[in-house]
């Protein structure tokens, strides 16, 4: 029962297992740390101390080995919202793993047979999300417990973390959702584990999903994850193949899914913002895509590969502060916006179901919101992606240039490259941890 319980937790959200066994076996523990640099970051005093990184998940288990001596601070709904709210037992484990997986990979405070998080020394919030649709409508404590489910993240969001990150999918969208996408900060989310299967699916491009900053996977060869979801909003990729879990009897073994690729992607954020903490999040996020592997300086992106596999230790040290504090993209659909002084504005509508009044929330401007501080919307036409870019996604990148170039920066990287057919698409900033329900791991 208990193998059954893990296996159906993955299923349930963006990843799988593999048999502890066979990780220990096979899958050197923390290698997602040692690749990319991360570990060398560690030793020069980048591990995300005084930053603060807020998940929403299902559950966690606060007593994992991992955690221990972790700040984490877990925010869950109360007993009372819980019973309205219900979950069976069975389900309920397979989140809280799920939760304590995401949590490690940010968080995890390494030793012998310990996994190692990407920034061990930050705050971790862990917000408990449920599917409100599963409340008695009978219940007379319903209303009041979806206003508990929905005002837990705008009070987490008064508290100004650094960076958000999301793995979990098919919940609702909060009444606080604008709030949280005005804020200005920037938010990580797992972009699915649907391989290669509807690439740019013509309905997606309809409804794009603003303040998402989409992660996809890779294993440890640096390979993109066959379940990695090609689409046109895939910002970055990050290690999510083959890492190091915990299953229900506290063993290691292996996990699988880009739910493990946004939080390592937001660690790496943190330890950046660490480093430079008078840039803005938009300075960092054009330092992150133009020090991805595969990038060479540039922005570029296809379905596959988004704009290259994020590089810790040349993102870290890179100077953002130069670079242009708006978002690496800004879809064309955002000319018609532009004013005569040449600021960019989003219409109200466009974030708050038809409301155009904004008063009271930040970045309020005349009943508008400036679009380079509310959100970026991806496009409203696919990428030119090649047969091979929706494939297996591995290629090779120069390896020479001077020592600012990014191909010489990060220690230890494995081979990389953008596909072919490149194409700018719109990139999701500002956090939406809007799903207020367990999403299923894409």
């Amino acid at each position: 029962m208990r193998a059954l319980l893990v296996a159906t937790a993955c299923a349930t959200f963006l990843c799988s297992t593999t048999p502890a066994a066979d990780a220990e076996n096979e899958i050197p523990l923390n290698w997602w740390i040692g690749a990319y640099g991360v570990d060398k970051l560690h030793e020069e005093g980048f591990d995300g101390a005084g930053q603060t990184i807020v998940i929403s998940e299902g559950g966690l288990y606060p007593d994992s080995p991992d955690l221990v001596g972790a700040d984490v601070e877990y925010l869950p709904l109360s007993e009372e919202c819980q019973e309205v709210i219900p979950l069976d037992p069975e389900d309920e484990i397979e989140q809280s793993l799920h939760g304590t997986n995401v949590a490690n990979m940010i968080v995890g405070q390494g030793g012998p047979d310990n996994i190692q998080g990407v920034a061990p020394r930050a705050k971790l919030i862990v917000v408990q999300v449920r599917n409100t649709d599963n409340a008695d409508p009978d219940d007379p404590r319903t209303p009041s417990c979806i206003e508990e489910a929905h005002s837990v993240v705008r009070k987490v969001i008064d508290r100004n973390p650094t960076v958000y990150s999301n793995s979990v999918d098919d919940g609702d969208l909060p009444k606080y959702a604008p709030y949280l996408l005005l804020t200005g900060h920037l938010a990580f989310d797992a972009v699915g584990n649907n391989g290669t299967e509807a690439p740019n699916d013509p309905e997606e491009l309809e409804t794009p999903t603003p303040g998402m900053v989409s992660i996809g996977a890779v294993d440890p060869e640096g390979n993109v994850a066959d379940f990695s979801s090609r689409q046109h909003d895939l910002a970055l990729l990050a290690p999510g193949a083959a890492v190091l879990g915990r299953d229900i009897d506290g063993n290691l073994t292996e996990i699988n899914g880009t739910s493990f690729a946004s939080p390592y992607a937001a660690g790496v954020f943190a330890l950046a913002k660490q480093r430079w903490p008078q840039a803005t999040d938009l300075q960092l996020a054009q330092s992150m895509l133009r020090t991805a592997i595969g990038a060479e300086g540039e922005i570029r992106h296809d379905s596959a590969t988004g704009s290259g596999l994020i590089a810790p230790y040349a993102f870290v040290h890179n100077d953002p502060t130069g670079l242009p504090d708006v978002p690496p993209f800004l879809p064309a659909s955002n000319a018609a916006n532009v004013n005569a002084s040449g600021d960019k504005y989003l219409p109200f509508y466009d974030v708050l179901d038809g409301t155009r009044d904004c008063s009271g929330l930040p970045l309020c401007e005349d009943g508008q919101l400036r679009a380079p501080r509310a959100h970026w919307l991806p496009p409203l036409v696919p990428a030119q992606t090649t047969a091979e870019g929706a494939g297996a996604g591995q290629a090779d990148v120069a390896t020479t240039g001077s020592s600012d170039d990014v191909t010489s920066a990060s220690p230890n990287r494995p081979h990389f490259s953008p596909r072919a057919g490149l194409a700018l698409v719109g990139l999701a900033i500002v956090a939406l941890i809007t799903s207020f329900g367990v999403r299923r791991h894409r």
